[in-house]
């Protein structure tokens, strides 16, 4: 017999169809559809209870048990019965082969409403995600290459320190992304580190491999993302932290956390808001999806992704810096 699932958890699937269910004209009224389902396929009314079948609730039928008078009535009524039993089986036989009939109508009917509330709830659904479609298709569609409305940032007073930090990691790959033409990666690398760049950029991706560099032509987090968890000892972002929207900076720290092996270190170089040099001109901060975080931000973005020894990282801010550090170690 299956397994009856609790009660707190039908309350919760119920409470969650009813605040996710389509809202909108009739046409969408997937309760409708459902409710004739159940009507038609849900339990019968006309069904004995357990404690009102004897056979169901495991007693013995009782009949009384036949005394000498009753066995004597028996002899004489057994001569009667044998001759009307023919008539009796045969009326019978017509009755079981009606309500044979009837139940197969009635069964046969019950499919067929069954098929068309099912039907007719596709129907709603198909309406319901054409709507959907035709919402989403209205909406702005996203600028195509939103790397090349900023400046890449100037990491040359980076490498020290963050050579420093990411040596302490354990042996193996450290990716920087994005490493535009791969300057600041070919430096790392200059430390005796294993390091491979990403960029999105085609033309600054050919400029580092061109020297050299290993490149992975395309966005950061796809990158990440196709890579093992625990694969990366090492991992430098810039670039993109200061364009992406606050919910995908979030999303970022996390696969970071995700991609590094356990001991391996992190390191964000942003720019600070409202800098000089590096801050994007208007056409940019018009288009681009997201705005530079504070330092104490992305302090705050690796803390809650799970880093340890979270904080700034290298030289105070000197006059006419626009960059800063942040640094995290994956001890998970």
């Amino acid at each position: 017999m299956p397994s009856v699932p609790p009660a707190e958890f039908l309350d919760e699937l119920a409470e969650a169809f009813g605040r996710l269910r389509p809202q909108g004209s009739a046409r969408w009224n997937f309760a409708a559809a459902f409710t004739r389902l159940e009507g038609s396929f849900g339990a019968e009314s006309g069904e004995l209870a357990d404690d009102a079948d004897p056979l169901r609730s495991g007693e013995e039928p009782r009949a009384p048990a036949p005394g000498q008078s009753q066995r004597a009535v028996r002899r004489a009524a057994d001569p009667i019965i044998s001759r009307i039993q023919p008539w009796i089986e045969a009326r019978a036989a017509e009755a079981a082969s009606a309500a044979t009939r009837q139940a197969l109508a009635e069964g046969t009917a019950r499919i067929d409403d069954g098929f068309d509330a099912a039907v007719e709830a596709l129907r709603f659904l198909a309406a319901r995600v054409e709507a959907l479609e035709d919402a989403a298709a209205r909406r702005t569609a996203p600028v195509e290459g939103p790397a090349w409305l900023v400046t890449p940032p100037e990491l040359a007073e980076w490498v020290g320190p963050a050579s420093g930090w990411l040596a302490g990691s354990p042996g193996g790959t450290v990716v920087h992304g994005e490493c535009a033409d791969g300057a600041f990666a070919r430096a790392l690398a200059g430390s005796g580190m294993a390091v491979r760049g990403c960029e999105p950029r085609g033309s600054l991706a050919w400029i580092a491999a061109a020297r050299g560099l290993p490149v992975h032509l395309g966005p950061v987090p796809d990158y990440l993302a196709g890579l093992a968890a625990g694969s990366l000892s090492g991992l430098v972002l810039s670039g993109l932290v200061d364009r992406l929207a606050l919910e995908e900076q979030v999303a970022l720290a996390g696969l970071a956390a995700d991609r590094l092996v356990r001991g391996g270190r992190v390191v964000v170089i942003g720019t600070l808001p409202g800098a000089g040099a590096g801050a994007p001109d208007a056409v940019a901060r018009d288009l681009l999806p997201g705005r530079p975080l504070h330092p104490e931000t992305w302090a705050l973005l690796l803390a809650r992704a799970g880093f340890s020894d979270v904080g700034r990282l290298g030289p105070p801010d000197g006059p006419g810096s626009d960059t800063f550090a942040v640094r995290g170690r994956w001890d998970h």
